[in-house]
Order: C-alpha cells, then sequence, then structure tokens
C-alpha cells in the first residue's frame, strides 16, 4: 500500500504515471472528493482511483496532446475530459443521459468534437460512437489510454 493525496491506495503507481505524462490540461474546474462521491451515488458506479485522481487533477479539463487511434481509425481526436459538476455545460450527467439510450453499462468520461464519448465500461476504456451505439475497446485503463495520446 502507498499514500498518496492524504489517502491509502492499493496501488499508486497509475497515479504516479499519471503525473508523470506528458500531458497538461487547460480550463479545468476544480472538484473534490465530494463531488466524486455524488457522482457515484447518483449513477450507482465504483470509479476506479485513477479516473478518480484524473478528475480531481483535470475534471473538465482539455489535454495538450489529444490525438489517438483505435481498431477503427486513425487520429481521433478527444476534445476533453467532460465535467463531474452539473452546472458545466459538458457534463456526465448529460453525456449519460445520451449514452444510456443505447447502452446504460456505459459511463462517459470524455467527448470528441463530433457527438462520440469515450467511456467506461466495466472497467475498461472504450469509444462509443453516436450514430451507429457501436463501442470498440481502447484501453484497460484511463493512465493506459491517457498514455497513448499523442
Amino acid at each position: 500500500m502507498d499514500v498518496l493525496y492524504g489517502e491509502v491506495v492499493q496501488n499508486a503507481d497509475n497515479y504516479k504515471q499519471l503525473t508523470d505524462m506528458n500531458i497538461s490540461w487547460r480550463r479545468t474546474s476544480v472538484i473534490n472528493e465530494d463531488i466524486i462521491s455524488e457522482v457515484e451515488k447518483e449513477f450507482s458506479i465504483k470509479l476506479p482511483d485513477d479516473i478518480k485522481h484524473l478528475f480531481i487533477e483535470a475534471n473538465n479539463g482539455r489535454p495538450s496532446a489529444y490525438t489517438f487511434d483505435s481498431s477503427s481509425g486513425k487520429e481521433h481526436v478527444m476534445k476533453k475530459l467532460l465535467s463531474f459538476k452539473r452546472e458545466d455545460v459538458e457534463n456526465v450527467y448529460t453525456a449519460k443521459a445520451v449514452v444510456n439510450s443505447d447502452d446504460n453499462t456505459l459511463f462517459p468520461l470524455a467527448n470528441d468534437p463530433f457527438g462520440n464519448f469515450i467511456c467506461l465500461q466495466n472497467n475498461k476504456i472504450v469509444y462509443w460512437h453516436h450514430e451507429t451505439g457501436d463501442v470498440e475497446f481502447l484501453a484497460n485503463s484511463i493512465t493506459e489510454f491517457l498514455d497513448t495520446l499523442y
């Protein structure tokens, strides 16, 4: 066990990787663990620790590296992380209502400029395509996904 951000965590390697990445975040909106707990309660979800720490650091943020590849194509664009605050325009509450119409196992984390979402599904990171409802695997964790951004 390690201690990070004043709390005991099972494995701090993912958090160290998050802070070691060469990604900076612009236009973030500050949140704390209470807001994350509210989101988890609202959607009956237990978010992985690396996602919690990412959102504490970069909620609603736009990444400096934002391009990623998937099995369906090259050079997809991650616009921004969604916000855990209801009052922010692009937030998880609104996005969840959109993806829920297709699949209630999806929890949206980020969006692209075209209406698609990067989501958590069964503790994996997936890409949800709004036109077809198709879901494609991107990474085993948010840390792994962020590491693919260029």
